[in-house]
Protein backbone atom coordinates (compact mmCIF):
# COMPACT_ATOMS: atom_id res chain seq x y z
CA UNK A 1 0.00 0.00 0.00
CA UNK A 2 2.70 2.26 1.20
CA UNK A 3 4.43 1.73 -2.65
CA UNK A 4 0.50 2.40 -4.46
CA UNK A 5 0.76 5.74 -2.85
CA UNK A 6 4.76 6.46 -3.67
CA UNK A 7 3.83 5.94 -7.45
CA UNK A 8 0.24 7.97 -7.40
CA UNK A 9 1.70 10.78 -5.33
CA UNK A 10 4.55 11.24 -7.26
CA UNK A 11 3.09 11.81 -10.54
CA UNK A 12 -0.31 13.54 -8.78
CA UNK A 13 2.80 16.47 -7.65
CA UNK A 14 4.57 16.30 -10.87
CA UNK A 15 1.20 16.44 -12.51
CA UNK A 16 -0.22 19.47 -10.87
CA UNK A 17 2.77 21.36 -10.58
CA UNK A 18 4.16 20.68 -14.41
CA UNK A 19 3.96 23.56 -17.46
CA UNK A 20 5.46 21.96 -20.68
CA UNK A 21 6.76 23.86 -23.95
CA UNK A 22 4.57 23.31 -26.67
CA UNK A 23 6.22 21.95 -29.91
CA UNK A 24 5.77 19.28 -32.45
CA UNK A 25 6.58 15.90 -31.74
CA UNK A 26 8.75 15.42 -34.54
CA UNK A 27 11.33 18.01 -33.07
CA UNK A 28 11.23 16.93 -29.52
CA UNK A 29 10.28 13.62 -28.06
CA UNK A 30 8.67 12.78 -24.71
CA UNK A 31 11.41 12.31 -22.67
CA UNK A 32 13.15 15.32 -23.44
CA UNK A 33 9.81 16.98 -22.90
CA UNK A 34 10.18 15.66 -19.19
CA UNK A 35 13.80 16.77 -19.58
CA UNK A 36 13.15 20.44 -19.39
CA UNK A 37 10.14 20.31 -16.99
CA UNK A 38 12.03 22.19 -14.33
CA UNK A 39 13.32 24.81 -17.00
CA UNK A 40 9.63 25.69 -17.65
CA UNK A 41 7.62 25.54 -14.42
CA UNK A 42 8.51 28.71 -12.95
CA UNK A 43 6.34 30.51 -15.59
CA UNK A 44 2.63 28.61 -14.35
CA UNK A 45 3.65 29.87 -10.91
CA UNK A 46 4.09 33.37 -11.63
CA UNK A 47 1.79 33.84 -14.00
CA UNK A 48 -0.76 33.24 -10.91
CA UNK A 49 2.02 35.62 -8.68
CA UNK A 50 2.01 38.31 -11.10
CA UNK A 51 -1.38 38.26 -12.53
CA UNK A 52 -4.02 40.99 -12.39
CA UNK A 53 -6.10 39.51 -9.28
CA UNK A 54 -2.88 38.76 -6.96
CA UNK A 55 -1.45 42.17 -7.60
CA UNK A 56 -4.84 43.61 -6.71
CA UNK A 57 -5.70 41.83 -4.49
CA UNK A 58 -3.02 41.25 -2.61
CA UNK A 59 -2.40 45.39 -2.57
CA UNK A 60 -6.15 45.77 -1.26
CA UNK A 61 -6.32 43.02 1.59
CA UNK A 62 -2.96 44.46 2.93
CA UNK A 63 -0.48 41.80 2.69
CA UNK A 64 1.51 44.86 3.72
CA UNK A 65 -0.60 47.17 6.33
CA UNK A 66 1.64 50.16 4.24
CA UNK A 67 0.16 48.98 1.21
CA UNK A 68 -3.63 48.85 1.69
CA UNK A 69 -3.71 53.31 2.09
CA UNK A 70 -0.82 55.78 2.15
CA UNK A 71 2.67 55.36 3.51
CA UNK A 72 1.16 55.76 7.23
CA UNK A 73 -0.34 52.46 7.41
CA UNK A 74 -4.02 54.19 7.99
CA UNK A 75 -7.14 51.98 7.56
CA UNK A 76 -9.56 54.07 8.71
CA UNK A 77 -11.18 55.00 5.12
CA UNK A 78 -11.44 51.01 4.37
CA UNK A 79 -13.34 50.82 7.63
CA UNK A 80 -15.40 54.08 6.72
CA UNK A 81 -16.47 52.53 3.62
CA UNK A 82 -17.44 49.37 4.98
CA UNK A 83 -18.88 50.33 7.52
CA UNK A 84 -21.06 53.07 5.98
CA UNK A 85 -22.67 49.86 3.54
CA UNK A 86 -24.80 49.43 6.65
CA UNK A 87 -26.47 52.57 5.31
CA UNK A 88 -27.50 51.00 2.52
CA UNK A 89 -27.85 47.32 3.41
CA UNK A 90 -29.73 46.29 6.28
CA UNK A 91 -27.30 44.02 8.46
CA UNK A 92 -29.52 43.57 11.47
CA UNK A 93 -32.31 42.21 9.28
CA UNK A 94 -29.61 39.94 7.37
CA UNK A 95 -28.60 38.90 11.28
CA UNK A 96 -31.94 37.81 11.91
CA UNK A 97 -32.50 36.02 8.99
CA UNK A 98 -29.67 33.79 9.10
CA UNK A 99 -30.27 33.45 13.11
CA UNK A 100 -33.92 32.26 12.55
CA UNK A 101 -34.25 31.03 9.17
CA UNK A 102 -30.95 30.18 8.07
CA UNK A 103 -30.87 31.17 4.90
CA UNK A 104 -29.42 33.97 2.90
CA UNK A 105 -32.27 35.85 1.04
CA UNK A 106 -30.43 37.12 -2.11
CA UNK A 107 -33.92 38.64 -3.58
CA UNK A 108 -33.68 40.90 -0.17
CA UNK A 109 -30.19 42.56 -1.03
CA UNK A 110 -30.49 42.61 -4.89
CA UNK A 111 -29.55 46.09 -6.20
CA UNK A 112 -26.51 47.89 -6.86
CA UNK A 113 -24.49 50.06 -4.18
CA UNK A 114 -22.13 52.62 -5.68
CA UNK A 115 -19.74 54.86 -3.01
CA UNK A 116 -19.56 58.26 -3.14
CA UNK A 117 -16.31 59.73 -3.14
CA UNK A 118 -17.71 63.32 -2.36
CA UNK A 119 -20.28 62.60 0.18
CA UNK A 120 -18.52 59.27 1.93
CA UNK A 121 -21.89 57.57 1.33
CA UNK A 122 -22.85 54.33 -0.50
CA UNK A 123 -25.94 55.06 -3.06
CA UNK A 124 -28.72 52.75 -3.69
CA UNK A 125 -30.30 51.94 -7.54
CA UNK A 126 -32.64 48.45 -7.64
CA UNK A 127 -31.22 45.59 -9.90
CA UNK A 128 -31.98 41.78 -10.63
CA UNK A 129 -28.65 41.33 -8.84
CA UNK A 130 -26.30 42.45 -6.55
CA UNK A 131 -23.53 44.43 -7.35
CA UNK A 132 -20.93 46.62 -5.27
CA UNK A 133 -18.54 49.47 -6.49
CA UNK A 134 -15.82 51.07 -4.82
CA UNK A 135 -12.17 52.22 -5.13
CA UNK A 136 -9.31 50.33 -4.67
CA UNK A 137 -7.32 52.90 -3.09
CA UNK A 138 -8.13 55.66 -0.83
CA UNK A 139 -7.06 58.26 -2.87
CA UNK A 140 -9.08 57.24 -6.16
CA UNK A 141 -12.11 59.46 -6.91
CA UNK A 142 -13.38 56.96 -9.27
CA UNK A 143 -14.46 53.40 -8.59
CA UNK A 144 -12.42 50.47 -9.94
CA UNK A 145 -13.35 47.76 -8.44
CA UNK A 146 -16.78 46.04 -9.26
CA UNK A 147 -18.02 43.24 -7.25
CA UNK A 148 -20.99 40.90 -9.20
CA UNK A 149 -23.19 38.27 -7.36
CA UNK A 150 -25.16 37.58 -10.48
CA UNK A 151 -27.36 34.68 -9.25
CA UNK A 152 -27.67 32.76 -6.35
CA UNK A 153 -30.19 29.56 -5.58
CA UNK A 154 -30.23 26.92 -1.87
CA UNK A 155 -31.98 24.07 -1.37
CA UNK A 156 -33.55 22.98 2.25
CA UNK A 157 -31.69 19.67 3.64
CA UNK A 158 -31.96 18.25 6.92
CA UNK A 159 -29.21 16.61 8.58
CA UNK A 160 -29.13 15.09 11.83
CA UNK A 161 -32.75 17.06 12.55
CA UNK A 162 -30.90 19.97 11.71
CA UNK A 163 -32.26 21.98 8.85
CA UNK A 164 -30.49 24.48 6.83
CA UNK A 165 -30.37 26.23 3.44
CA UNK A 166 -27.52 25.00 1.79
CA UNK A 167 -26.35 26.75 -1.95
CA UNK A 168 -27.12 24.96 -4.94
CA UNK A 169 -25.34 27.24 -7.49
CA UNK A 170 -23.42 30.41 -7.10
CA UNK A 171 -22.32 33.33 -9.55
CA UNK A 172 -19.79 36.07 -8.41
CA UNK A 173 -17.00 37.96 -10.30
CA UNK A 174 -14.56 40.85 -9.24
CA UNK A 175 -13.15 43.40 -11.87
CA UNK A 176 -11.02 45.90 -11.69
CA UNK A 177 -11.38 48.98 -14.60
CA UNK A 178 -13.44 45.97 -17.03
CA UNK A 179 -10.73 43.51 -16.44
CA UNK A 180 -12.00 40.63 -14.03
CA UNK A 181 -9.77 39.35 -11.50
CA UNK A 182 -11.92 36.68 -9.80
CA UNK A 183 -14.63 34.56 -10.16
CA UNK A 184 -16.95 32.13 -8.37
CA UNK A 185 -18.91 29.75 -10.49
CA UNK A 186 -20.79 26.98 -8.15
CA UNK A 187 -22.94 25.74 -11.52
CA UNK A 188 -24.55 22.68 -9.72
CA UNK A 189 -24.45 21.41 -6.31
CA UNK A 190 -27.03 18.46 -6.02
CA UNK A 191 -27.61 17.02 -2.65
CA UNK A 192 -28.77 13.79 -1.12
CA UNK A 193 -29.09 13.34 2.42
CA UNK A 194 -29.86 9.73 2.35
CA UNK A 195 -26.28 9.05 1.34
CA UNK A 196 -23.28 9.47 3.87
CA UNK A 197 -21.10 11.67 1.61
CA UNK A 198 -24.14 14.15 1.14
CA UNK A 199 -23.51 15.33 -2.90
CA UNK A 200 -25.15 13.39 -5.54
CA UNK A 201 -22.72 15.84 -8.08
CA UNK A 202 -20.67 18.89 -7.65
CA UNK A 203 -19.46 21.43 -10.57
CA UNK A 204 -17.37 24.45 -9.37
CA UNK A 205 -15.29 26.59 -11.23
CA UNK A 206 -12.89 29.39 -9.81
CA UNK A 207 -10.80 32.23 -11.72
CA UNK A 208 -8.16 33.82 -10.25
CA UNK A 209 -6.78 35.48 -13.37
CA UNK A 210 -4.90 34.33 -15.05
CA UNK A 211 -5.33 31.01 -14.05
CA UNK A 212 -9.19 28.94 -13.85
CA UNK A 213 -9.47 25.93 -11.25
CA UNK A 214 -12.26 23.63 -12.16
CA UNK A 215 -13.58 20.72 -10.10
CA UNK A 216 -16.04 18.40 -11.12
CA UNK A 217 -17.74 15.23 -8.82
CA UNK A 218 -20.43 13.00 -9.98
CA UNK A 219 -22.35 9.84 -7.81
CA UNK A 220 -22.77 8.22 -11.57
CA UNK A 221 -24.49 5.16 -10.01
CA UNK A 222 -24.63 3.54 -6.41
CA UNK A 223 -20.92 1.89 -7.55
CA UNK A 224 -19.92 4.18 -9.86
CA UNK A 225 -18.01 7.65 -8.80
CA UNK A 226 -16.08 10.13 -11.38
CA UNK A 227 -14.45 13.16 -10.53
CA UNK A 228 -11.97 15.83 -12.22
CA UNK A 229 -9.92 18.66 -11.24
CA UNK A 230 -7.82 20.60 -13.13
CA UNK A 231 -5.66 24.11 -13.72
CA UNK A 232 -5.14 26.42 -16.77
CA UNK A 233 -4.13 29.39 -17.79
CA UNK A 234 -4.13 30.93 -21.34
CA UNK A 235 -1.74 28.52 -22.76
CA UNK A 236 -1.20 25.28 -20.18
CA UNK A 237 -3.87 22.94 -18.58
CA UNK A 238 -2.63 20.13 -15.92
CA UNK A 239 -5.30 18.32 -14.46
CA UNK A 240 -6.74 14.49 -13.08
CA UNK A 241 -9.53 12.86 -13.13
CA UNK A 242 -10.76 9.53 -11.56
CA UNK A 243 -13.82 7.04 -12.28
CA UNK A 244 -14.18 5.00 -9.10
CA UNK A 245 -15.46 1.67 -9.29
CA UNK A 246 -16.98 -0.28 -5.95
CA UNK A 247 -17.96 -3.73 -4.95
CA UNK A 248 -20.82 -2.47 -3.76
CA UNK A 249 -23.03 0.32 -2.55
CA UNK A 250 -20.93 2.35 0.17
CA UNK A 251 -21.61 2.85 3.54
CA UNK A 252 -20.18 5.02 6.46
CA UNK A 253 -18.18 1.94 7.60
CA UNK A 254 -16.43 1.28 4.35
CA UNK A 255 -12.79 0.66 3.46
CA UNK A 256 -10.47 -0.68 0.84
CA UNK A 257 -12.35 -4.03 0.73
CA UNK A 258 -15.17 -2.47 -0.23
CA UNK A 259 -13.62 -0.78 -3.82
CA UNK A 260 -13.14 -2.38 -7.10
CA UNK A 261 -10.79 -0.20 -9.42
CA UNK A 262 -9.99 3.20 -10.15
CA UNK A 263 -8.64 4.57 -13.32
CA UNK A 264 -8.06 7.74 -15.19
CA UNK A 265 -5.56 10.03 -16.32
CA UNK A 266 -3.38 12.82 -15.36
CA UNK A 267 -2.75 15.02 -17.89
CA UNK A 268 0.03 18.16 -18.19
CA UNK A 269 -0.60 19.69 -21.53
CA UNK A 270 -0.21 16.99 -24.16
CA UNK A 271 2.03 14.54 -21.93
CA UNK A 272 -0.18 12.17 -19.72
CA UNK A 273 -0.20 9.56 -17.35
CA UNK A 274 -2.72 6.85 -17.63
CA UNK A 275 -3.32 4.90 -15.07
CA UNK A 276 -5.62 1.79 -13.45
CA UNK A 277 -5.38 0.30 -10.11
CA UNK A 278 -7.03 -2.95 -9.08
CA UNK A 279 -7.72 -2.36 -5.77
CA UNK A 280 -9.67 -5.45 -4.82
CA UNK A 281 -6.76 -7.31 -5.83
CA UNK A 282 -4.39 -4.88 -3.31
CA UNK A 283 -6.70 -5.21 -0.60
CA UNK A 284 -6.31 -9.14 -0.62
CA UNK A 285 -2.62 -8.70 0.29
CA UNK A 286 -1.89 -10.91 2.98
CA UNK A 287 1.53 -9.00 3.70
CA UNK A 288 3.75 -6.06 2.15
CA UNK A 289 3.03 -5.77 -2.07
CA UNK A 290 5.95 -7.01 -3.81
CA UNK A 291 7.28 -5.50 -6.78
CA UNK A 292 5.65 -7.99 -9.08
CA UNK A 293 2.47 -7.89 -7.16
CA UNK A 294 2.85 -3.72 -7.64
CA UNK A 295 3.65 -3.79 -11.26
CA UNK A 296 0.59 -6.20 -12.07
CA UNK A 297 -2.32 -4.64 -10.14
CA UNK A 298 -0.91 -0.73 -10.54
CA UNK A 299 -0.49 0.09 -14.37
CA UNK A 300 0.64 3.38 -15.50
CA UNK A 301 1.89 4.49 -19.25
CA UNK A 302 2.68 7.64 -19.95
CA UNK A 303 1.67 8.87 -23.48
CA UNK A 304 2.70 12.38 -25.21
CA UNK A 305 0.24 13.61 -27.96
CA UNK A 306 -1.63 10.52 -27.56
CA UNK A 307 1.40 8.43 -28.47
CA UNK A 308 2.84 5.92 -25.40
CA UNK A 309 6.38 7.20 -24.77
CA UNK A 310 6.90 4.53 -21.98
CA UNK A 311 5.18 3.15 -18.52
CA UNK A 312 6.23 3.34 -14.90
CA UNK A 313 7.77 0.30 -13.59
CA UNK A 314 8.53 -0.48 -9.49
CA UNK A 315 11.88 -2.73 -8.91
CA UNK A 316 13.63 -2.64 -5.63
CA UNK A 317 11.42 -0.06 -3.96
CA UNK A 318 12.36 2.26 -6.59
CA UNK A 319 9.85 4.17 -9.43
CA UNK A 320 11.08 3.84 -12.92
CA UNK A 321 10.44 5.40 -16.15
CA UNK A 322 10.94 3.23 -18.85
CA UNK A 323 10.90 4.76 -22.23
CA UNK A 324 10.27 2.40 -25.85
CA UNK A 325 13.92 2.64 -26.68
CA UNK A 326 14.51 0.07 -23.42
CA UNK A 327 15.95 3.19 -21.68
CA UNK A 328 15.14 3.77 -18.26
CA UNK A 329 15.54 6.50 -15.13
CA UNK A 330 14.34 6.54 -11.28
CA UNK A 331 11.20 8.85 -11.27
CA UNK A 332 13.54 10.75 -9.05
CA UNK A 333 15.80 11.74 -11.85
CA UNK A 334 13.80 12.00 -14.09
CA UNK A 335 12.02 14.95 -12.41
CA UNK A 336 15.06 16.52 -10.13
CA UNK A 337 14.39 19.66 -10.94
CA UNK A 338 11.01 19.76 -11.23
CA UNK A 339 10.46 18.96 -7.75
CA UNK A 340 13.39 21.12 -6.50
CA UNK A 341 11.28 24.43 -8.35
CA UNK A 342 7.92 22.88 -6.22
CA UNK A 343 9.98 23.09 -3.08
CA UNK A 344 11.61 25.86 -3.37
CA UNK A 345 8.56 28.15 -4.95
CA UNK A 346 6.62 26.36 -1.84
CA UNK A 347 9.37 27.86 0.68
CA UNK A 348 9.79 31.20 -1.25
CA UNK A 349 5.95 32.19 -0.97
CA UNK A 350 5.44 31.13 2.93
CA UNK A 351 8.69 32.92 3.61
CA UNK A 352 7.00 36.15 1.48
CA UNK A 353 3.43 35.97 2.93
CA UNK A 354 2.58 33.68 5.20
CA UNK A 355 2.91 35.49 8.65
CA UNK A 356 1.06 38.83 6.33
CA UNK A 357 -1.79 36.81 5.68
CA UNK A 358 -2.56 35.79 9.23
CA UNK A 359 -2.34 39.30 10.32
CA UNK A 360 -5.29 40.94 8.01
CA UNK A 361 -8.91 41.65 9.02
CA UNK A 362 -10.00 41.34 5.59
CA UNK A 363 -13.11 43.22 5.85
CA UNK A 364 -14.31 42.74 2.52
CA UNK A 365 -14.71 38.99 2.94
CA UNK A 366 -16.44 39.38 5.89
CA UNK A 367 -19.04 41.22 4.34
CA UNK A 368 -19.76 39.45 1.55
CA UNK A 369 -18.84 35.97 2.12
CA UNK A 370 -18.62 35.19 5.35
CA UNK A 371 -22.39 36.99 6.36
CA UNK A 372 -23.88 35.29 3.89
CA UNK A 373 -25.72 32.07 5.00
CA UNK A 374 -24.88 29.98 2.08
CA UNK A 375 -21.55 30.26 2.90
CA UNK A 376 -22.41 29.68 6.63
CA UNK A 377 -24.38 26.23 5.55
CA UNK A 378 -22.20 25.02 3.63
CA UNK A 379 -19.22 25.38 6.18
CA UNK A 380 -21.47 23.53 8.46
CA UNK A 381 -22.50 20.50 5.70
CA UNK A 382 -18.59 20.39 5.72
CA UNK A 383 -18.18 20.29 9.73
CA UNK A 384 -20.89 17.45 9.36
CA UNK A 385 -18.99 15.00 6.80
CA UNK A 386 -15.94 15.77 8.67
CA UNK A 387 -17.64 14.63 11.86
CA UNK A 388 -19.04 11.72 9.93
CA UNK A 389 -15.43 10.47 8.71
CA UNK A 390 -13.73 11.41 12.35
CA UNK A 391 -15.58 8.38 13.86
CA UNK A 392 -14.46 5.43 11.57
Amino acid sequence: MKKILLVLSAVIIVAVSFQSCKKDKNEIDGKAKIDNADKDLSSMFNSFENGDAATTLLKFFSFSKKKIAKEGGDEAWIDTMFTRLEDVIDFDQLQSELENDDRFYFNHYQGIYTWNHSSQTWIKTTSDHIELAFPSEEEYTTNDILVTFSSYTDQEITIDSLHMWAPTSLHAKIEQNGVKLVGVDVNEIIFDVDLFYLYKKIDVSVYVNPLTANYFFENRTPTNFYSSYDISDASNRVGINANLNTLHELTEEFDEQDLKDVSGKIFINSLEFRYSVNIEHIADYPNEPTDEQINNDINVDVYVDDEKIGYLFVENEDVYIVYNDGSRETFEEAFAGLIDEIEQFGNDFAKKHTKRIKKQKRKLIKFLIFKTGGFKNLKRVAMYEHRKFSKK
